[in-house]
């Protein structure tokens, strides 16, 4: 048996971040995207998720964060990754969603771009490295 999901919402600037911790798999997908998708209203549109303590990601998974992020660019908003793996990172480059799916190397760079006007990540929304622990999330509003 797999690692339940575990997903946590704090602020930050007035952006949604989520924190998820587990596998995002077929079991976990449509909790997921309802937490998700409630987390984006939350934060007017503006939705980070740090993914630096998932384990294991399937089709539906990916299928689940490409869904929000796409809903939430429909209204006008984003959705952003924050220290993907490895594994993760290449998973979005080979179905091709690191357009939809930017990766950042932390929550603040994540909100940077959005305050700083640009809205892109750095190199195409590829970051290398994991440097950033999910204890290092923001706790209140």
């Amino acid at each position: 048996m797999g690692q339940i999901l575990k997903m946590r919402i704090s602020h930050d600037r007035g952006r949604a971040v989520v924190w998820l911790c587990g596998e995002l798999d077929v079991a976990e997908a449509a909790e997921a995207r309802a937490f998700l998708l409630a987390a984006a209203i939350d934060g007017r549109g503006r939705l980070v998720v740090d993914v630096t303590d998932l384990v294991f990601v399937d089709a539906s998974g990916l299928s689940t964060l490409a869904f929000v992020a796409r809903q939430t660019a429909q209204d006008g908003g984003w959705l952003r990754l924050v220290d993907a793996s490895p594994l993760l990172r290449r998973m979005l480059r080979i179905v091709d969603l690191t357009a939809v799916l930017p990766v950042y190397e932390s929550v603040h760079a994540a909100i940077i771009a959005d305050t700083s006007g640009t809205g892109t990540a750095p190199e195409g929304g590829r970051i290398a490295g994991r440097s950033e622990p999910h204890s290092a999330l923001p706790t209140g509003n």
